[in-house]
């Protein structure tokens, strides 16, 4: 059985019990992946063009509803 958890670990006592699982081969700690760099460089092009461009903005909401709008049309 594998499954994948993602912990943030706040207490010493615990950040132990993990050190001791993965010395007995218990558990094997996953590196968070890396953003590709198109990613990145969306991200940069889409926060200058809402520079350049403020009056594009739109509120989580409606972004939300236009997503659900698309998505009900599409069906």
């Amino acid at each position: 059985m594998e499954e994948t958890y993602y912990l943030k670990v706040k207490k010493q006592y615990a950040n132990d019990v993990i050190e001791d699982l993965k010395m007995l081969d218990a558990i094997e700690v996953l590196q968070e992946p890396e953003i590709p760099e198109w990613q990145k460089e969306e991200v940069l092009r889409r926060l200058k063009a809402l520079e350049e461009n403020p009056e594009l903005e739109i509120s989580w909401e409606d972004a939300m509803k236009l997503i659900h709008e698309d998505t009900i049309t599409r069906l």
